[in-house]
């Protein structure tokens, strides 16, 4: 309405200036000069006040309304043969704010203003001779030539239709009406009629839209709780202990998924992995979710039996089971002493099993899922993990992952991703597979979620004890009190000091020089091999590449140089790998003491 407003009082000046100017064909010019600069102002202050507070008041509305019926009444009076359909405008306008009452009211006094200012006109504005007559020719002295008479005097103008009216013998005052006023009455009507129409129509389009909004931000609402429950009841990504390191990852392709996994510690010697995939998206398999892991975890210290375990969970899901959804599982029990795995699979994907560039897919039974009929048909099967190897559970979202010309990443791809990475530890899988399916997503949409679980085994004769931190001055210390507790635990205290020279000096260069005294990320990983007597520290940043090894100049004119680093570790080298840098120490135990 504010800009409105604007744009009706450039008009109006436009059109002051045009009578003024005489660029219009009018006698007075009166009328211009007094009613002109009041529909102006009044406009202009419609203009005014929609920048400032009361815009948001309700009087608002009704200032707007009522300045441009002034604005036009005063134009119909003073050119009625020009301006008499401006009427339609605040009738349409009126429908803007979807209020029925308001809208009635408008079209009523703009059908009697028009009427009346009709009259008005007749005798005030511009002469009109569809209103008075065509005039009458008389001689002009002045010009010495016969010219049409159109008086401009108002009580002229009333002699004009008096005679007018004796001399035809009918009432010109009521032919006005019928002739002049009642044709457009009935057009105003219908603009009436149709704006008010289409006023409803898209207030209830409004009203739906409005509904239909407030409902989607409550189910997103939900979801998002949803979401959150289902997180919660999700192991945390990434543990590390004496025997074993997991890692987790889950990425739904909703709010909530159906995807499941779970890895708990059941006693000393053993640690069970779950994972799953239920049929379906959305909540519904969020809370099949939820009850398959919910049984899983009531059972898993039952019996030393997946096959077992699986059996009594398919009760469960089978029974009240109305929506016949199923899931697929793979539930694996590791002794983490000997490496020996249990394991039985309800119809899920083989997981992926091996060491650095060479891994394979395990051959095991494909079983039939759960949920679906009242007995399970998984079978307990074994094989043995040897130290350094990891196993990688996943769901077929992975391996179904699509491009943007809908072809699949593949059971093959995902096998070439594993075997091409440089080193064994589970957050350069990590970090690989995840770069591997962002590139080959590219441009096109998550149709499944993407799940998967990744464990490796240390056995007693490999510990590693990662961790990430963060680039600041503080945190470098905790990096360094976290190799230190390390090296105290495994009976290394008197290496504390020369390892911590090493700790800190990497650490301060890649954050000066890779970082560049950004905040930034580092992987930090203490191995003890005992089976080949040496200790080695991985430094893993994804910062630029700068080999802080190579004693190269750095941006700010500083030669890098490591002399403490390399007079300590009998191994140093360097490597970059999918964006990240890799720093790799390597100390023989016999040779620190």
């Amino acid at each position: 309405m504010g800009r409105i407003s604007i744009v009706a009082a450039i008009i109006m000046v436009l059109l002051m200036i045009g009578y003024i100017t005489k660029l219009f064909p009018m006698r007075s010019y009166n009328l211009v000069y007094v009613f002109f600069p009041i529909s102006i102002v009044a406009l202009a202050g419609a203009a005014i006040l929609s920048k400032t507070k009361f815009l948001y008041k309700s009087g608002f509305k009704y200032y707007a309304m009522a300045t441009f019926i002034l604005a036009f009444a005063i134009l119909s009076v003073i050119v009625p043969k020009h301006a008499i359909l401006t009427w339609a405008i605040p009738v349409a306008v009126a429908n803007h704010y979807y209020r029925p009452k308001l809208s009635l009211v408008v079209f009523i006094i703009c059908a009697v203003s028009l009427v009346a200012c009709v009259y008005l006109g007749a005798f005030f504005g511009e002469y009109d001779p569809n209103l008075l007559s065509a005039g009458k020719v008389i001689y002009d002295e002045a010009t010495q030539t016969y010219v049409i008479y159109q008086p401009d005097n108002p009580v002229e103008r009333w002699n004009m239709l008096i005679e007018w009216s004796q001399k035809r013998g009918a009432n010109r005052f009521l032919q006005i009406f019928l002739f002049y006023c009642l044709p457009r009455l009935l057009a105003l009507t219908i603009v009436f009629l149709a704006s008010y129409a289409l006023s409803n129509r898209t207030q209830t389009l409004l009203v739906n839209e409005i509904k239909a909004t407030e409902s989607s931000r409550r189910i997103d609402t939900e979801l998002n709780v949803a979401r959150e429950i289902q997180y919660s009841a999700l192991p945390k990504e990434f543990r590390s202990t004496q025997h074993v390191d997991i890692l987790a990852e889950l990425v739904t392709a909703k709010e909530v998924g159906g995807d499941l996994y779970d890895y708990v510690v059941i006693d000393d010697e053993h640690i069970g992995v779950l994972i799953g995939d239920v049929s379906g998206k959305g909540i519904p398999a969020a809370m099949f979710m939820m009850k398959t892991i919910t049984s899983f975890r009531a059972y898993i210290n039952t019996s030393d039996s997946p096959a077992e375990i699986m059996r009594n969970v398919n009760k469960i899901l089978y029974n009240g089971n109305e929506s016949k959804m199923f899931v697929t599982c793979f539930l694996a029990i590791l002794n983490t002493r000997t490496g020996v795995v249990k394991f039985a699979n309800a119809g899920h994907n083989p997981p992926i099993i091996g060491e650095e560039k060479n891994y394979k897919y395990l051959k095991c039974n494909s079983g039939f899922l759960l949920g679906a009929m009242e007995d399970s048909f998984a079978i307990d099967e074994v094989f043995t993990l040897k130290p350094g190897q990891t196993i990688f559970f996943y769901t077929d979202g992975i391996t179904e992952a699509r491009d943007v010309n809908s072809g699949f990443f593949g059971e093959k791809h995902l096998l070439e991703t594993f075997n091409k990475v440089e080193g064994d530890s589970i957050i350069d899988l990590h970090h690989t597979i995840l770069e591997e399916l962002k590139k080959y997503m590219e441009g096109a949409d998550q149709f499944d979620d993407m799940t998967y679980v990744m464990l490796r085994y240390k056995g007693d004769e490999i510990v590693d004890f990662e961790r990430i931190f963060s680039t600041d001055s503080e945190t470098s210390k905790e990096a360094i009190s976290f190799v230190n507790e390390s090296l105290s635990g495994n009976g290394y205290d008197s290496l504390k000091d020369k390892f911590s020279e090493v700790v800190d000096e990497v650490y301060s260069n890649i954050s000066r020089y890779v970082y560049g005294g950004f905040d930034g990320k580092i992987y930090l990983r203490l191995s003890i091999n005992k089976k080949k007597n040496e200790l080695i520290l991985t430094f893993i940043d994804g910062g630029e590449d700068f080999n802080i090894l190579s004693d190269e100049v750095a941006k700010d004119g500083h030669k890098v140089e490591i002399i403490k680093t390399k007079s300590i570790m009998d191994e140093a080298s360097y490597s970059r790998i999918h964006d990240k840098n890799i720093i790799y120490l390597r100390k023989e135990i016999d040779s620190l003491s």
